[in-house]
């Protein structure tokens, strides 16, 4: 593997798994109303 590459993917790898914690937490939070289609 390169980890050359980790310094560029990283901040997308974060946004991804903030983003996707944000949306689970909202689909336990408000069921119905603005849950995401998983």
């Amino acid at each position: 593997m390169k980890f050359t590459y980790l310094p560029t993917y990283l901040p997308i790898y974060l946004y991804l798994l903030i983003h996707f914690c944000f949306a689970i937490d909202s689909f336990f939070s408000h069921p119905g109303e603005t849950a995401p289609k998983l």
